[in-house]
């Protein structure tokens, strides 16, 4: 059973977020997707010797915008279908 999602605040909630569509609809590595949103290694281990930041990989996912895209396309199917059902209540 997956555990629910708590975020302290909204600008926890937003990273989560952010962080699991980089990595489940858009394919980004976890690695990438996590140094992106400016995320520490947990592990005093992994802080000590993980420093590989990504750069190439980060530069090509600014430049491409594909999450950008996949917020607009997610912002304006809630439009249309606002606007849908604003329509079917104004013709009852």
């Amino acid at each position: 059973m997956r555990k629910p999602l708590i975020a302290d605040n909204q600008r926890d909630l937003n990273r989560y977020l952010a962080l699991g569509l980089l990595k489940e609809k858009l394919s980004y590595s976890h690695e990438v997707a996590d140094r992106q949103l400016a995320h520490v290694p947990k592990s005093s281990v992994d802080r000590a010797y993980d420093r590989a930041q990504f750069f190439p990989q980060r530069i090509e996912m600014m430049q491409q915008q594909r999450y950008a895209y996949y917020i607009d396309s997610v912002y304006l199917e809630g439009i249309q279908k606002i606007q849908f059902e604003d329509q079917g209540k104004r013709s009852s």
